[in-house]
């Protein structure tokens, strides 16, 4: 018992030491002993706040020693009460060194601070909902140091579901089930996740549109985030469109599983009364274009208007995107229109990037008109300009041949 309470005091110092900067702990150290009782603890903790929240000059501050709380000169304000002062006035940076520094003496009470910390990002939405600075602010701040809390992960995805964001909240939930690890919290994020699927499935399809439904769906297949059920809804979706081979891919690996083999029986014989033999599995496509290989990754030389754009393939990119270098290289001879800002969830974390429109976006021997580009200030190898993403590859059947570097297209109708 002894050991714990000596543990305890010091991970107490440490947090001190987190909150007070570059000041050295060496003599509160000497004064934190075993002796120290649970009230003392918290009551050190309060005060210690306290200090740092009015920034009392060293003169002025009071010894950090274990003593009982009729000895001190003054009460110090509660830490919710600091913690929910600090929120109020938007300090969330303040906020979160509180909230680092209680979780690590005390996870219930470092509990009581998350939940004042949600109610707060909630009263935020329903107060300012056209204003996402502050909501943002809160969030990344939060996020910046405790990046794998599924209940801050959720509601960040929940809010961007809000905002119609709805690649963002599915790169979001992606996060969350990475750093789900508990089975409660697996289940909470595919909870998540299928609520917020059968909510943009019912917006869609109400308004057919069903391109802009399937996008979602692959984008949730490469999130690693698809259900057997979303697979049998690409089924419906591709057949909806008339894309019967798209549909087959889908439904055939569904019907090696007993549980939809039936379902997918109903729906595929009125279209496809059997599999159909290729002989030529080329005979499906209309276009090859070379692709150059870099490692397991592959390169495709496309065209912003005439200006030849090496791509990166990445079908995990809902947006096709170039840098900031190559946007300044080429800004002036494209026309490319400024539309917003939006931050975007990468593997680095998150980046806030421009929204462009181009007049052309040439792949092949297809052109496409009007395409939304992203510029974000990230890193490319030396052979690309950016990643060519979805929005621009869900327009098309396609497949990579690795093995003899080409990406085969057939226009979606």
């Amino acid at each position: 018992m002894q050991w714990l309470l000596i543990s305890l005091c010091m991970a107490l110092s440490l947090s001190l030491g987190y909150l007070a900067g570059s000041r050295q702990l060496t003599e509160q150290t000497n004064v934190l002993t075993a002796e120290c009782t649970s009230q003392q603890r918290t009551e050190l903790l309060e005060s210690t706040i306290s200090e740092k929240i009015t920034y009392l000059p060293e003169s002025q501050q009071a010894p950090r020693a274990c003593v009982s709380h009729t000895q001190s000169s003054s009460t110090p304000p509660p830490i919710r009460v600091i913690f929910n002062q600090l929120l109020t006035s938007e300090k969330y940076a303040e906020a979160i060194n509180i909230y680092h520094a209680t979780w690590n003496i005390s996870q219930i009470e470092a509990a009581n601070l998350k939940q004042l910390f949600i109610e707060h990002v909630h009263e935020l939405i329903r107060r300012r909902p056209g204003q996402t600075t502050e909501v943002d602010d809160a969030l990344d701040t939060y996020l910046a140091d405790f990046y794998d809390d599924i209940d801050i992960l959720l509601l960040s995805a929940k809010y961007k579901a809000r905002l119609g964001l709805h690649e963002e909240t599915l790169d979001t939930l992606q996060l969350a089930k990475v750093y789900a690890y508990e089975k409660i919290q697996q289940q909470q994020v595919n909870s998540a996740y299928i609520a917020f699927m059968d909510t943009i499935d019912a917006l869609f399809s109400e308004q057919k549109q069903w391109r802009t439904l399937i996008s979602l769906y692959t984008r949730a297949e490469h999130t690693d985030l698809l259900t057997s059920s979303g697979q049998f809804r690409l089924v419906e979706l591709y057949l909806l469109i008339n894309d019967i081979e798209q549909a087959r891919s889908y439904a055939e690996i569904l019907a090696t599983d007993t549980i939809w083999r039936d379902k997918i029986a109903s729906i595929m014989p009125k279209v496809i009364p059997q599999k159909s033999t290729k002989n030529n599995a080329d005979d499906s496509f209309e276009s090859t274009i070379a692709l150059t290989q870099r490692a397991n990754q592959f390169i495709i030389n496309a065209q912003l208007s005439t200006t030849d754009t090496p791509l990166l393939i990445d079908t995990g990119a809902s947006i096709t995107t170039i840098t900031q270098t190559f946007y300044e290289s080429i800004k002036r001879k494209v026309n490319m229109r400024y539309q917003t800002t939006q931050t975007f969830i990468t593997a680095n974390g998150k980046i806030k990037g421009s929204i462009y429109r181009v007049d052309q976006f040439v792949m092949g021997d297809y052109i496409i008109n009007d395409v939304e580009i992203a510029v974000l200030d990230f890193h490319s190898s030396a052979e690309s300009a950016g990643l060519l993403g979805m929005n621009i590859l869900s327009q098309f059947r396609f497949e990579i041949d690795q093995q003899n570097s080409q990406l085969k297209l057939k226009k979606l109708q």
